[in-house]
C-alpha cells in the first residue's frame, strides 16, 4: 500500500512536467532519411553504445544463460548494432550487460566512457536503470555523454517484479525455479519492484533533474493494449490486475492490486517517464519489439533509434 501511495503522489506531482514529443517523433520517423548531412557531421566524433536489459544473455550467444532464444528472434539490438556502422560509419557497440548483477553492467558502461569520443547511450529496460545509477554515482563522466536515450526503462518499477515479491497463488515460487536458467536472480526482481524503484526516484530526484538538464535526454514508453503481443497476459494484468476480463472487469480475483496503467507487458507507460524530461509514447508495441524480432512487430528498430537520436542532436 505504501508503494502505491508513493507512486500516485509521484505521478500526480510530476505529470504536468513531462514533455510529450510524440508528434515530433512521428514526423521524424516518417522521413526515410532521418539523418541529414548536418546530423552526420555532428556525429563524426561520436560512438553509439547499446545497453541491453534483463534477459540479455538469453537473446545473445552468451554462455551464462542455459536458454538461447536468439536463434528464433535474433540477437538483442542486432539490427541497430549493424545499421549505424554500415550506413553512416558510426562506431556502434553493444555491451555485455548482466541480468544477475547490476554492478557488472555499470562496470561495462565505465569501460565505454574511456574514449576520446562523445558517447550516445541507448539503453533498454534494466540497462537504463544501470546507466542512470552509474551516471548519478559518477557525475563527472556525464561530460563525455552526448545524449541519453532510455527505451522502456522502468524508472518507477515494474508490477511484474512486484508480483514476484507479493507471491499471489504461489506465482513467485514458480518463477523462482526458472530464474537460474536465464542467468537472473531474485535480487534483480526485488531491484525492479515498484516500492524499491519509487524510493530510489524520490531520494535522487534532484540529481536526476540535474543530469537530464545537463545531458540531452529522451525516454520512450510503449503500450501494447488491444494489440497482438506475446506479452498479452502481462499487459492485461497491469491494466486490470488479472488476465481474464469481460467488459473490462476481472472474472477471477486479481493477482495484482496496485496502480493500473497501460504497458508494454513489462513496464507501465508512466513508469517509463522521467520528470521534466522529453518523452515519446507509442502504441501497439510491446517490450520486446524494440530490441528483437518477435512476432507482431509494428516498428522498424533502426528507424526508431535513428529518429530518437536525431531528436537529441
Amino acid at each position: 500500500m505504501k508503494a502505491i501511495i508513493l507512486f500516485l503522489t509521484f505521478s500526480l506531482s510530476t505529470l504536468a512536467h513531462y514533455y510529450d514529443k510524440t508528434d515530433a517523433f512521428n514526423k521524424v520517423y516518417k522521413n526515410s532519411n532521418a539523418f541529414t548531412d548536418k546530423d552526420i557531421k555532428s556525429l563524426k566524433n561520436t560512438k553509439i553504445v547499446l545497453i541491453p536489459g534483463i534477459l540479455a544473455e538469453t537473446f545473445t550467444d552468451s554462455e551464462l544463460s542455459q536458454v538461447n532464444l536468439s536463434k528464433l528472434v535474433g540477437q538483442y539490438f542486432s539490427r541497430p548494432l549493424k545499421h549505424f556502422d554500415d550506413k553512416y560509419q558510426i562506431e556502434t557497440t553493444r555491451i555485455k550487460s548482466s541480468s544477475k548483477d547490476i554492478n557488472t553492467t555499470k562496470a561495462e558502461i565505465a569501460k565505454q566512457l574511456r574514449t576520446d569520443k562523445k558517447v550516445i547511450f541507448v539503453a533498454h529496460s534494466l540497462g537504463g536503470l544501470a546507466l542512470m545509477e552509474y551516471l548519478l554515482e559518477n557525475p563527472n563522466d556525464a561530460e563525455k555523454v552526448k545524449s541519453l536515450i532510455f527505451l522502456q526503462t522502468p524508472f518507477q518499477g515494474s508490477p511484474m517484479a512486484q508480483l514476484y515479491e507479493e507471491n499471489p497463488y504461489f506465482l513467485g515460487d514458480m518463477i523462482k525455479r526458472f530464474l537460474p536458467f536465464f542467468n537472473t536472480s531474485p535480487e534483480i526482481l526485488s531491484y525492479l519492484s515498484v516500492e524499491r524503484r519509487m524510493k530510489y526516484m524520490e531520494e535522487n530526484k534532484s540529481a536526476i533533474k540535474k543530469l537530464s538538464a545537463k545531458v540531452p535526454t529522451l525516454t520512450l514508453g510503449t503500450y501494447a493494449n488491444k494489440s497482438a503481443s506475446l506479452f498479452y497476459p502481462a499487459v492485461k494484468i497491469m491494466k486490470h490486475g488479472c488476465i481474464n476480463t469481460i467488459r473490462e472487469k476481472c472474472i477471477f480475483p486479481r493477482v495484482y492490486k496496485g496502480t493500473m496503467d497501460q504497458s508494454d507487458g513489462m513496464v507501465p507507460l508512466n513508469s517509463s517517464m522521467l520528470p521534466e524530461t522529453p518523452f515519446v509514447k507509442l502504441s501497439r508495441i510491446d517490450h520486446g519489439e524494440t530490441v528483437v524480432d518477435i512476432p507482431f512487430t509494428d516498428i522498424d528498430q533502426n528507424k526508431l533509434i535513428e529518429s530518437l537520436i536525431k531528436m537529441t542532436l
